[in-house]
């Protein structure tokens, strides 16, 4: 298998999602966001950089090694 993603940081690749989509369509369909779509845009990514912000204050950091124990197997 290969390597995982701890919850951390997946998460915050999650909350960019409508950012990224929102910014293609206006690069490659020519869509321009309205002023409450830029509001929120500007507050997903406020949350993100206060999120990572936290994490990497708790020494976490955004890499994806070896953060998360892993789970004994399950044996009945």
């Amino acid at each position: 298998m290969g390597e995982s993603l701890s919850a951390g940081p997946a998460g915050l690749g999650t909350l960019a999602i409508p950012v990224v989509g929102v910014m293609t369509a206006w690069l490659q369909l020519g869509e321009e966001p309205t002023g409450v779509e830029a509001i929120g845009m500007a507050l997903i990514i406020a949350g993100l950089a206060v999120l990572a912000a936290q994490g990497m204050a708790a020494g976490h950091g955004l890499e994806s090694g070896g953060e998360e124990p892993a789970a004994p197997p399950v044996t009945d």
